[in-house]
């Protein structure tokens, strides 16, 4: 029994093959121009087995991998934006893309130059918070015996009362600072305005009480000490000069200083 073959053969150059296929082959037209029409070509099984030929019969396929290119689109109030509230650099990711994470579950490890001057911040807003605790307590008692008037206590009861409800008001709004700055030199006169864009967290009523508490924020704008405890009340921080946040923009009056020959980095400049 032989099984059959169809050779489409349109340029063949032949160096050497078996007397047996070559005889099979000779047995059809020869010319300069080899015929596109197929040349059948019989071999038996032993035939088969000395070329290496293996048949097999060809089987539906009812499952397999399939690869394909999508985009995937998030729907409208699903997707969330992960942010630090300072510069730093993402040390290890702690879960993949499509992984199903609860509420509250670590992403990744996040390391910052930042979070050490936080750390050492909160341990003096913390030793602060023991000693204005210490002198509100003495002011009380102090009041209790007549020998501070009422009229201060209720100014500093004001002052915790109005830093209250400012910072209630800000908590989860984008508020932005500007800090205004000129340097003047005889009749050269540079001036900017540097603003810084800020997120605040949802805060919580007790997580204010605490933080007014501890940093006593009533000379500052917005209530809140960005240098100091004041920090953990943010989401995000934008600006092109960082200090501008804390008090006078120290970048801005580099550059200001340099244009008049001023740099501090000049060693004639003491």
């Amino acid at each position: 029994m032989f099984t059959r073959f169809n050779f489409l053969i349109r340029s063949v150059s032949v160096l050497a093959l078996s007397s047996l296929a070559w005889a099979a082959f000779a047995q059809g037209p020869v010319s300069g121009h080899v015929s596109a029409a197929p040349l059948l070509l019989a071999l038996n099984a032993k035939q088969q087995a000395s070329l290496g030929v293996q048949v097999a019969a060809v089987q539906a396929s009812t499952g397999g991998q399939l690869l394909a290119s999508a985009t995937v689109v998030m729907p409208p109030g699903k997707e969330f934006t992960v942010s630090a509230p300072y510069a730093g650099q993402v040390s290890r990711l702690l879960v993949g893309v499509g992984d199903s994470v609860k509420a509250g579950t670590a992403l990744a490890h996040f390391t910052s130059p930042m979070l050490g001057d936080a750390r050492r911040l909160l341990n003096e807003a913390s030793l602060d918070y023991k000693n204005a605790s210490a002198a509100a307590q003495r002011d009380q008692a102090m009041f209790d015996e007549g020998i501070i008037p009422a009229v201060r206590l209720q100014l500093s009861r004001s002052k915790q009362e109005a830093a209250q409800a400012q910072l209630q008001q800000l908590s989860g709004q984008t508020v932005s600072f500007f800090s205004a700055m000129a340097v003047v030199l005889g009749t050269h006169v540079q001036s900017t305005v540097v603003p810084t864009h800020c997120v605040f967290r949802h805060l919580s009523d007790a997580a204010i009480a605490r933080y007014i508490a501890v940093d006593q924020p009533f000379d500052t704008a917005g209530s809140a000490k960005a240098e100091c405890l004041g920090i953990a009340l943010m989401q995000s921080m934008h600006s092109s000069d960082p200090t501008s946040i804390i008090g006078l923009p120290l970048i801005e009056l580099t550059k200001m200083l340099a244009q008049v020959g001023l740099d501090p980095l000049d060693e004639h400049i003491q």
